[in-house]
């Protein structure tokens, strides 16, 4: 849950507001909470019950779960979820609050290059000339590939070019019924 409230934490502390963009991650985190309440009897003020219901009623054009419990009890598993997430979601903030360097740098990771590598991500941890120096090597595999996609491009242009004259002369040759030079 701490890993999935990860993204949302950060824009909250980096950019002092929050985006759409970790919905998805709200809502496994979310799920989750409600499994552990619901499924696993991971909670202390409810007990060790399960709450989760498998049973499926069709109403009209839509399907609904059935619930075997009360509107309080439904009202203590959305306040014991709401606790998870909290204690979760501080949880991060703090990781990331004493790791803010780090952030910085796994940010700034990203936006240059939009994927991480396990062992990139453990460079953050260590002397930035570490990561410094494998970005920069990431930045001349990058150019390198460049400069021979491009040479296999010309090389593939060249003959095609080739094969355009050759055909060119053939056809010239078929109109005017003599050797192309």
């Amino acid at each position: 849950i701490v890993a999935l409230l990860g993204g949302r934490v950060a824009e909250s502390l980096v950019l002092g507001d929050i985006s759409t963009g970790a919905s998805n991650d709200l809502q496994r985190a979310s799920s989750i909470a409600r499994s552990m309440v619901t499924k696993y009897g991971m909670s202390d003020r409810l007990g060790a019950i399960s709450y989760d219901s498998d049973q499926e009623v069709f109403i009209g054009r839509s399907m609904s779960q059935a619930r075997s419990y009360s509107e309080e009890v439904a009202g203590e598993i959305d306040k014991e979820i709401k606790a998870i997430l909290d204690a979760n979601y501080q949880r991060c903030k703090d990781i990331l609050s004493s790791r803010r360097e780090e952030l910085e740098r796994t940010a700034q990771y990203l936006l240059e290059f939009e994927t991480m590598p396990a062992e990139d991500f453990a460079l953050v941890f260590g002397p930035a000339e570490e990561l410094e120096a494998r970005k920069e090597a990431i930045r001349l595999e990058r150019q390198e590939k460049a400069r021979k996609d491009a040479e296999e491009r010309a090389r593939i242009q060249a003959e095609r070019d080739a094969e355009t004259a050759r055909r060119l002369r053939a056809a010239d040759e078929a109109l005017h019924g003599k050797k192309p030079t």
